[in-house]
């Protein structure tokens, strides 16, 4: 499942949250990463660093945003993980549930928890090179008593289907996308902008977060990413700002922590 929020965020927020984004990540080192054959050079902003960004806490935990969410998906948890990637044009198909496997538990998991996406090109006002999504956004029910024959039914189904078949999401400055962990995406494909790290120029900005819609879940899931995937191990456990703190609370949204 997958949606766009379309204009929510003014696009002079977005600019001013773009422009500290990309001061923030002047002094931070170059990342080389390989994949499907081709040197990608990006650059990787950890929850501390995003944290102390005035504009970016103002657009993540706005009551827009917050009751937009719960519009689309129903009350959740917010995990204390935000991510920045600068140039991550990555273009290998993967959905986020992959770890849960394909069977009927892991699908169901997978379908409560959400990443929010905002994406910055630039001053551009339109996206160019943002985000591919799987075409087919239907997951496989599960109409078979033996468990076996549907996890390798959905295998074949996702696998040959769902990750193949894909479609690159117009999206707009200020739009907002909401993608559960079932969905196949990748970076929509373009030839390699940065050769020289030497040379390196922002491109694209991602800036994500992640929420899930069931406590016990939501638990599991932020102890998965601490042991699987967190580089950083000194989050605090609490918002830096209570001002945004008060806006989870008054909307009945409870933190979790990685």
């Amino acid at each position: 499942m997958y949606k766009i929020l379309k204009n929510l965020i003014p696009k002079q927020t977005c600019l001013d949250c773009q422009e500290e984004l990309i001061s923030k990540s002047k002094n931070k080192e170059v990342e080389e990463k390989i994949a499907e054959n081709k040197k990608i050079l990006l650059k990787r902003l950890s929850h501390n660093e995003i944290i102390e960004i005035d504009n970016v806490n103002k657009m993540i935990f706005n009551n827009k945003l917050i009751e937009k969410i719960k519009e689309n998906i129903g009350d959740f948890y917010f995990i204390n993980n935000i991510a920045a990637t600068i140039n991550g044009f990555s273009s290998v198909s993967h959905r986020d549930g992959q770890s849960f496997g394909f069977n009927y538990e892991g699908i169901k998991k997978s379908s409560k928890i959400f990443k929010i996406l905002f994406y910055f090109n630039g001053n551009n006002q339109k996206i160019d090179n943002g985000l591919d999504v799987n075409l087919f956004d239907i997951n496989l029910k599960n109409i078979f008593f033996n468990k076996k024959l549907y996890m390798k039914l959905n295998f074949y189904y996702e696998y040959y289907f769902r990750k193949k078949m894909m479609k690159t999401l117009r999206l707009n400055l200020g739009d907002v996308i909401i993608m559960d962990s079932n969905t196949w995406h990748r970076a929509t494909p373009q030839d390699n902008l940065n050769s020289e790290a030497s040379k390196f120029k922002c491109h694209k900005i991602l800036l994500d977060f992640e929420v899930v819609t069931e406590e016990n879940l939501a638990i599991e899931y932020a102890n998965h990413v601490r042991k699987n995937f967190l580089k950083e191990k000194n989050i605090p456990n609490n918002l830096t700002n209570n001002i945004f703190n008060e806006h989870l609370n008054k909307a009945g949204i409870k933190t979790i922590n990685v």
